[in-house]
C-alpha cells in the first residue's frame, strides 16, 4: 500500500477559514423568541421549574452544584436563597422574585453539571 501522508490535516488546513457562512444563526429547541413569542410559555416553564426547585431537598440542590461548578457549599446556598427563598421589596410588593426561563435553563444545568455555560456562573 502506498504512503499517502497526512492528507486529511493538509485537506482541513488549506481550507481552514476559506468557506464560512455568514448571518444565517438558527435559534434552537423547543421554546424560543419564534415558537414563543410573548414569552408565555417560557414563563409557564420558568413557574414550574422553580416550584420543582423549592420542592426538593435543599441541602443536595446545593451539594450537586456544588460539585459541578467546584463552587464552596455556603456561596451556593447563599445563590440558593437569593433566587428562591428571600424576599424582596420590588415594584409589584415584597415578593420574591419573578421566575425567569433563563435562570431556571441555567440553575438545570449547573445542577445536571452538564453542557454549563459561561453566563451561568458569575463570579
Amino acid at each position: 500500500m502506498p504512503h499517502v501522508g497526512n492528507w486529511r490535516d493538509k485537506f482541513f488546513k488549506e481550507r481552514e477559514g476559506k468557506y464560512q457562512v455568514e448571518g444565517c444563526f438558527i435559534e434552537s429547541g423547543a421554546l424560543n423568541n419564534k415558537s414563543d413569542e410573548y414569552g408565555i410559555k417560557r414563563n409557564r416553564h420558568a413557574q414550574i421549574y422553580y416550584n420543582s426547585v423549592r420542592n426538593r431537598d435543599k441541602q443536595i440542590e446545593i451539594s450537586k452544584i456544588a460539585k459541578n461548578t467546584n463552587i464552596n457549599k455556603n456561596l451556593i446556598q447563599r445563590v440558593y436563597e437569593h433566587i428562591f427563598e428571600n424576599k424582596y421589596l420590588l415594584e409589584s410588593g415584597f415578593k420574591q422574585f419573578d421566575p425567569d426561563f433563563y435562570m431556571a435553563q441555567s440553575w438545570q444545568r449547573l445542577r445536571e453539571g452538564k453542557n454549563i455555560k459561561k453566563m451561568d456562573i458569575i463570579t
